[in-house]
């Protein structure tokens, strides 16, 4: 289960971040959504290429490409 964390140092945030998965296009950029999570993950994706946002309060996004 994926977790974020604002340094490899800190506590999980466990409340309150938005989890957006995009399918991977072939340029590495978010195709079509797949899904929407909020708070701690509960999902399951199939395997495959992923692009992932993850919100944790309004006006910060980081984005990560997950192989």
């Amino acid at each position: 289960m994926p977790n974020e964390a604002l340094s490899e140092d800190s506590v999980d945030i466990l409340r309150g971040p938005t989890w957006e998965i995009y399918n991977a296009r072939p340029d590495g950029g978010a195709g079509e959504r797949v899904r929407t999570e909020y708070n701690a993950w509960k999902g399951n994706l199939d395997p495959g290429n992923y692009f992932v946002t993850v919100t944790v309060k309004a006006g910060e996004r980081t984005e990560v490409t997950v192989p």
